[in-house]
């Protein structure tokens, strides 16, 4: 579940009505959906890796107000006929409809038809006929919190989940309910699990809970006793203790029970109303995480977040170059278990400049994962900071080898609202 709200959503003509300024404004948000679809360039290839797909699993909130819409995407050259099903977590159907994608195209779905609001559940993408295969669709949903009619901006936040990838054993991420901007209210963190529609038995696990020094929390630790097959639970993180951070691991029952887990962020203002929100997935962690952009456009606060998710001090090497290459900071830290190092990156790029942040275990080999991400937070401008006009994520997977990466990537666009829509690219090291 979210943070209840407590105003009402315009209809979508409101936007022909809102001022230049407010489109500039929205620009700067819609920020996070431009960067956030252009991280999910390798669906589609990396759905071919997994093998045959023939069914897609998405997640959807209506609390909060959302207006929260399907975006589906066929990168193949032959047209595609899609079922989409929509579940509650409690399993109620509530409804379905046929997408028809031509080669190359895009369709958005809009969920709240189906009674969606203060609840939440899941999604299901499947071939029409039934059995077809998958492995050139990809997408997202996209979440909307709108402000009413005559507002000086047209909405509050926006962000988007990609398409869900099932992964089994243990996962972990970074809860922060540290207010950015530098308020009193702690950021609103909510765990998600989800336990996939086709699972058999109940998904089961124990959820660790570390401080910021890497103690663990036995009181804020606690058991899922079981999430039904297709159902999502959402649990506290964080904001329930106020303004603090840490690790949280997520430990299954069984290795081998597929599942998702992420994070949701929700930084509210005083009166009551929203900054932004982004989402950050559970992940696993890896020793050789890739390269991640890093950005003080514009302007932002920017830090490149490091944790060492195992039972043993990480030694792990940290750059930072800006956008010409040249490097800005060059060092080794030893990261005790289960502990986390921020480091601005302001301090090393400036403002208004680009560059690159990576963190990896001296030791390749070494059995400490590490999670690594790049954390960014836009003001309205130098005067205004630090309050928070938006706020988006970078997260590190695992680096692939050159053989390893697909030979096309694919990347959604989206210009409606006046979104700018900016594709990041970085050459490797040499």
């Amino acid at each position: 579940m979210t943070p209840q709200a407590t105003v009402s959503s315009p209809a979508t003509s409101s936007f022909a009505a809102a001022s230049a300024r407010a489109q500039e404004l929205l620009a700067r948000g819609m920020l996070v959906l431009a960067l956030l679809a252009s991280s999910l360039a390798a669906m589609p290839e990396q759905a071919e890796a997994q093998g045959r797909q023939t069914r897609l699993l998405g997640v959807w909130n209506g609390f909060n107000e959302h207006a929260v819409v399907v975006e589906v995407n066929n990168t193949s050259d032959s047209d595609a006929d899609l079922l989409l099903t929509v579940q509650t977590s409690a399993g109620i159907a509530l409804g379905a409809e046929q997408i028809k994608l031509p080669a190359k195209g895009t369709q958005h779905v809009a969920l709240n038809k189906y009674g969606i609001v203060d609840n939440h559940g899941t999604y299901v993408i499947t071939a029409a006929n039934g059995g077809g295969s998958l492995e050139d669709i990809s997408g997202l949903t996209v979440f909307y919190r709108f402000l009413p009619p005559g507002s000086v901006e047209p909405l509050e936040y926006a962000f988007a989940i990609p398409f869900v990838e099932l992964k089994t054993g243990i996962v972990a991420g970074i809860y922060n309910s540290f207010d950015p901007s530098g308020g009193v209210n702690p950021v609103f963190n909510w765990l998600s699990v989800v336990a996939p529609p086709d699972a058999r038995t109940p998904f089961r696990a124990t959820v660790q809970v570390y401080d910021q020094g890497g103690t663990l929390d036995t009181a804020r630790s606690f058991r899922i006793a079981g999430i039904e097959p297709g159902q999502r639970l959402d649990f506290p993180l964080g904001h329930e203790q106020g303004q603090v951070v840490g690790i949280y691991r997520i430990v299954p029952d069984s290795g081998t029970y597929p599942y998702s887990a992420f994070l949701s962020r929700y930084n509210q203002s005083p009166d009551g109303g929203f900054r932004s929100a982004f989402f950050l997935e559970s992940v696993s962690g890896s020793c050789s995480p890739e390269t991640l952009p890093a950005s003080t456009m514009d302007p932002a606060t920017n830090w490149g977040e490091i944790a060492n998710i195992s039972s043993e001090t990480a030694v792990v090497d940290v750059l930072v170059r800006d956008q010409s290459g040249v490097v800005r900071r060059d060092e080794q830290i030893r990261l005790a278990p289960y502990s986390q190092q921020h480091f601005l990156l302001n301090v090393d790029l400036g403002s208004r400049n680009l560059g690159t942040f990576s963190a990896a275990c001296s030791n390749p080999d070494a059995p400490t994962p590490l999670l690594v991400q790049s954390v960014y937070y836009g003001h309205l401008n130098s005067q205004t900071a630090p309050l928070v006009e938006w706020a988006y994520a970078s997260q590190a997977t695992e680096s692939l080898a050159d053989a390893a990466l697909p030979a096309v990537f694919h990347a959604p666009i989206n210009t409606f609202l006046g979104a700018f829509n900016w594709y990041k690219t970085a050459a490797g090291a040499v």
